[in-house]
């Protein structure tokens, strides 16, 4: 991870920098999801657990020197659009897949999962807080839905 950190000349503080969660930098997780990408495309193969190799047509990805290998280049791949395939589905009655959007993604999944749940705890947030508003004011407040607290009925 070094090396490579050296080659796209990281700071140190940019090589120590975590994730939301704190559990790990986000140099090494933006590597597993370029790993598990390229895997995908077959551009590379697992050859024991933390090791991997270019494969033949690896090599004649890198001979036509691209610009940029991202998420779009790599969508020329059959096999990593049915990567994209297979982690979304819609939520049509006939139970179509739909490729994922992974040639237009700018996070990693890690990222776009915070994110979404950075959007419901503030979606959470403004409804506790008109609750609250509500309550302050007297107005009757009706859950539609009962809310029990964990266990209460659940034991067997």
């Amino acid at each position: 991870m070094e090396e490579l950190a050296d080659q796209l000349g990281l700071s140190a503080e940019e090589r120590s920098e975590l994730l939301p969660s704190g559990k790990q930098t986000i140099i090494t997780n933006r590597v597993h999801w370029a790993k598990l990408y390229l895997s995908k495309s077959q551009l590379v193969e697992t050859t024991r657990r933390g090791h991997f190799r270019i494969t033949e047509r690896g090599r004649k990805v890198l001979q036509s020197h691209p610009a940029k290998i991202d998420n779009k280049f790599l969508d020329q791949f059959e096999e990593f659009r049915q990567f994209g395939e297979r982690s979304v589905t819609t939520g049509d009655t006939d139970g179509e897949t739909q490729a994922a959007g992974l040639a237009d993604q700018k996070e990693t999944p890690d990222e776009t999962m915070r994110t979404a749940y950075r959007q419901i705890e503030g979606v959470f947030s403004v409804m506790l807080r008109n609750l609250r508003v509500r309550r302050r004011s007297s107005e009757k407040v009706t859950l539609r839905h009962p809310v029990l607290p964990i266990g209460d009925g659940l034991s067997s």
